[in-house]
């Protein structure tokens, strides 16, 4: 698998020969360290090089939405991904506001169009949204998940076109959540694994929002159930019980995806203790959690499970980090900037692939360092691309809600 991907990017061979190297997470490429290549703290720059990627990824569906990933085992991006799709259009309405639309480009509006027209073919009969893709085992299943994710980018288009058709299908989706919601969670029957964990917070961000787009009052109950159920799993040191893919393997995107959810549902009702729950978890990373120290700068290391021995740079997982810790910092929570910022941004900067040859995977973001580590090997998720642009979004003007 290794050698053939060093066989096809071949001009690369440096590049992935580093990151493929699990015994030594301190080693840069050139293309990581030549300013000539790599404009250090450039932001415009990097995101210039994420909207490249974005546009291939929309390119790659004929135009009717946004890939999964890009695999560097076939070389060829993934399927439409809903749930990805879904969230992206909060991201590319965040680009129309940034710098007067600099970086806003025309394919954008159509991108917009065709992923929201895509979304609702989507929705199955009970309101709910598809899991997965067409390629994946519970593609045509109802996701709460899923519904969740895509109820974000939905909610933003419907608020700012009003449109009425757009307005039932959010809706139908929101009273799937409500009826799946109880004061013990979402119903795990429509969970990933028949589990429901507490990283669903994240849908709940998007159940909310819908539910006070439309006016729907049985949400904001329904969400307060939820976070309420998972803040019972949280631990006097911060970190919630089970907050992973499993209950042994706590990858860093799926925390901060806990962690988001609560700190956004907690903004949206204006409920104090579910911001500082989330500050809390934040402060368990700072200060308890395992990581990982490259060049005497701490980063969270990419699994939390405690005496995990996997240790890997999780980029999609950094990127959300930075996003939530900058919004808990406007508000007025302490946190160390070095540990929670900084530190990611300085790593997803260094491993954003640029200088390439090969204009596929130019501006891409791995899934993992090493490459074939664990969470999403010898790939560049789509997802990776969207929450650092949404980071650096941030980096550029505070002042930008970044949704989604």
């Amino acid at each position: 698998m290794v050698k053939s991907i060093l066989r096809r990017f071949n001009s690369e061979r440096k590049y992935f020969s580093a990151l493929i190297r699990d015994n030594d997470l301190r080693f840069f490429s050139e293309y990581e360290i030549n300013k000539s290549i790599y404009p250090e703290n450039s932001n415009f720059y990097h995101i210039e090089k994420c909207i490249h990627q974005l546009k291939n990824s929309f390119l790659s569906t004929d135009k009717k939405g946004f890939a999964s990933k890009y695999d560097f085992v076939t070389g060829k991006f993934g399927p439409l991904y809903p749930e990805v799709t879904g969230y992206i259009i909060n991201t590319l309405y965040a680009l129309k506001d940034l710098q007067g639309g600099k970086f806003f480009e025309e394919w954008m509006d159509e991108a917009i169009i065709s992923s929201v027209n895509s979304l609702k073919n989507c929705q199955l009969s009970d309101g709910s949204f598809t899991g997965g893709h067409k390629d994946m085992i519970n593609y045509g299943n109802p996701s709460i998940f899923n519904t969740g994710q895509i109820l974000l980018g939905l909610t933003e288009h419907f608020i700012k076109s009003q449109s009425s058709e757009l307005e039932s299908i959010i809706e139908k989706g929101v009273t799937f959540l409500n009826d799946n919601a109880t004061e013990n969670g979402y119903n795990p029957n429509y969970c990933y694994n028949s589990r429901f964990a507490p990283y669903y917070s994240r849908a709940t961000y998007g159940h909310i929002s819908a539910g006070i787009a439309i006016n729907n009052q049985e949400a904001k109950i329904k969400s307060k159930n939820v976070i309420d159920y998972i803040l019972k799993n949280q631990t006097e040191v911060g970190d919630i019980k089970g907050w992973g893919f499993a209950n042994n393997w706590y990858v860093l995107h799926t925390v901060i995806y806990t962690l988001r959810g609560i700190y956004e549902v907690g903004s949206i009702l204006d409920e104090k203790k579910y911001i500082e729950a989330s500050h809390k978890g934040m402060t368990f990373l700072e200060n308890t959690a395992n990581r990982i120290v490259i060049d005497d700068a701490p980063i969270s290391n990419g699994d939390l499970f405690e005496g995990s021995k996997i240790k890997e740079i999780c980029f999609t997982g950094l990127g959300q980090q930075a996003i939530l810790a900058n919004k808990l910092i406007k508000k007025g929570y302490h946190l160390n900037e070095d540990f929670h910022i900084k530190n990611p941004m300085r790593i997803l900067k260094q491993h954003q692939i640029v200088g390439c040859d090969n204009k596929d995977i130019e501006g891409s973001l791995p899934g993992c360092k090493p490459l074939n580590g664990k969470y999403q090997p010898l790939s560049a998720p789509i997802w990776g691309i969207k929450f650092y642009l949404d980071a650096l979004i941030y980096e550029v003007d505070n002042q930008i809600d970044i949704k989604g």
